[in-house]
């Protein structure tokens, strides 16, 4: 029965299958059997044009997926600036003040020196608990030395000077004592320092009232221990 063939032409699914097996798109006439050709007989010309063809398709399937990766590269950029923004947001707001107009690096910096001021301050800290742990616990340096009287005449006046590392908590039992030694204040001065408190009295004598400074010295130095 005579009929036309025609052979169709269709890609591979890759480049390895069928590479080998030409195919034509002319339509060949079946009944003309001595003119038709084998499929090993095929014109090197078609084969080469054909092997051109599918090697264009997969030059531009090639593009397609780089491409593709280009567009993913460039979404994962966009993720990390926009990640990044939130970040800084984040970290501004954590400092106690920031200039109006401030980049990056500037927020970094900012950043690191307010991490260091803040780290200053807890060492600080921690020093003056510990110091004033040993005070409250009376692991001072020497009891000896805890509390100095001086006590220097200027005539009838005196300045006495009491250094303490605690301080004198009850000054009226200071007054009272300076009372019972017939010392009159006229003026009195407290400087308190990190770790100890420095007293200054200005006192008259008493006309009847005959006083040994290393007397009043023991006298106060004695009281200030009990208060």
């Amino acid at each position: 029965m005579a009929s036309n063939c025609l052979f169709s032409h269709s890609l591979p699914d890759s480049r390895t299958v069928y590479s080998n097996v030409p195919q034509c798109d002319r339509q060949v006439d079946c009944r003309d059997t001595a003119s038709r050709k084998r499929p090993s007989e095929v014109d090197l010309a078609d084969l080469q044009e054909h092997n051109d063809l599918q090697e264009n398709v997969w030059r531009d399937v090639d593009r397609m997926m780089e491409f593709s990766s280009k567009e993913s590269q460039t979404f994962a950029e966009q993720l990390r600036r926009k990640r990044m923004k939130s970040l800084c947001t984040q970290l501004e707001s954590l400092l106690p003040a920031t200039p109006a107009k401030l980049d990056r690096c500037g927020l970094f910096e900012e950043t690191i020196n307010y991490i260091r001021k803040l780290e200053e301050n807890i060492h600080g800290l921690k020093k003056k608990r510990e110091n004033l742990l040993a005070i409250q616990s009376g692991k001072t340096a020497n009891e000896n030395t805890e509390i100095k009287v001086a006590v220097e005449f200027y005539g009838r006046e005196a300045i006495i000077s009491i250094t303490s590392q605690r301080g004198p908590r009850q000054m009226w039992k200071i007054l009272e004592e300076l009372e019972s030694h017939g010392l009159d204040v006229e003026t009195s001065q407290l400087l308190p320092g990190e770790f100890f408190v420095l007293v200054f009295f200005h006192v008259n004598f008493r006309d009847y009232i005959s006083q040994d400074p290393a007397q009043i010295q023991t006298s106060l130095e004695y009281r200030l221990k009990l208060t």
